[in-house]
């Protein structure tokens, strides 16, 4: 505790580590999300053009299938994203430690 001092470089390293893993999670969610989105703007137009039928009442559930659907069908390659976004992790991890240890 106050045998290293941290410097400029390392807080950049961490900001953009930062970002990465912002960077990541969005990649992972966005194939999900996009589908529900046009999934729901879909089911939006049908209500509006036929306003006798009750569309939202099954449109909860056709969401929620569609979603696990589609994370069901991403799920085979998540596998190689996680192994490389661990491996770029430990990477940075030990960058760091040798950043603190050279400056202290």
């Amino acid at each position: 505790m106050g045998a290293t001092s941290i410097d400029a470089s390392f807080a950049e390293t961490l900001a953009r580590w930062g970002g990465t893993i912002f960077t990541s999670g969005l990649l992972l969610a966005l194939p999900v999300v996009a589908s529900l989105l046009l999934i729901n703007l879909s089911l939006g137009i049908l209500n509006r053009a036929s306003p006798q039928l009750t569309i939202f009442s099954i449109g909860f559930p056709m969401t929620l299938t569609a979603g696990l659907a589609m994370i069901l069908a991403l799920t085979p390659n998540l596998g190689g994203f996680l192994s490389d976004l661990f491996e770029h992790q430990l990477q940075f991890m030990q960058g760091m430690i040798e950043q603190m240890a050279g400056s202290g």
